[in-house]
């Protein structure tokens, strides 16, 4: 009998223990869900942020792109312009020394006369 009521509380202890046990696991199960939740959502909020700054990486690119463009046209126009002020120049300078020559000629008749 003595035997009989060990063997009935050490049974007893193994079922509240098996008890416990199974508790312990019921929440470290939903631990983990809630763990999942969480990776979950944080990968779905790195992923938009991520695709978020890729587009504006994109989007930079572009702006940058267009900018560089403008700057290159610009710089070809700067040059053109250069190109056409010193043509400019030239004609001036031509016309300055046909003008004097001109005069001068024109001078040297008016001493001849």
């Amino acid at each position: 009998a003595e035997e009989c009521d060990r063997v009935k509380r050490q049974l007893e202890g193994l079922e509240r223990n098996a008890e416990e046990k199974g508790v312990e696991r019921e929440e470290h199960e939903k631990q983990l869900e809630a763990l999942e939740r969480k990776r979950s959502d944080a990968e779905a909020s790195l992923a938009s942020a991520l695709r978020a700054a890729r587009e504006e990486l994109d989007a930079a690119s572009a702006r940058l792109g267009l900018v560089d463009s403008q700057r290159k046209d610009g710089a070809a126009r700067i040059e053109e312009m250069e190109r056409r002020a010193a043509e400019l120049r030239q004609e001036i300078d031509r016309a300055a020394r046909a003008a004097e020559a001109e005069v001068e000629r024109r001078a040297a008749k008016f001493r001849e006369w």
